[in-house]
């Protein structure tokens, strides 16, 4: 196969993978949903809370929002959307972009970031 051909169906999967996952990188919610089923291998229970967070996220995201505290209760997917869904998407947007990760424990931050 010649070089040209190799770049040819190069481009023919990098334009197949940005329409397939279009949505992902559009919608912080849309991710997390693939992210779910990529991570955890299994259909993410979708909830109003979860839109919620992830819209003010996006806002966090484009500045139009400086400072974010959630409080919801333990085990409703805070941390997996907040410290890791989040920033990898954030990543992928600009790969320049910094975290920091703050908890209780350096073990946790570690573990989570």
């Amino acid at each position: 196969m010649s070089t040209l051909q190799q770049e040819i169906q190069l481009e023919k999967a990098r334009r197949e993978l940005e329409r397939r996952y279009s949505k992902e990188r559009e919608s912080l919610y849309e991710f997390l949903k693939t992210y779910w089923k990529l991570e955890k291998k299994e259909e993410l229970d979708e909830n109003w809370h979860l839109q919620a967070i992830c819209e003010k996220l996006e806002q966090v995201y484009k500045g139009e929002v400086k400072r974010l505290i959630i409080n919801i209760p333990p085990r409703s997917l805070k941390t997996e959307l907040v410290s890791k869904a989040f920033p990898v998407r954030c990543l992928g947007h600009n790969n320049g972009i910094k975290f920091m990760e703050i908890g209780y424990s350096s073990e946790l931050a570690q573990k989570n970031s």
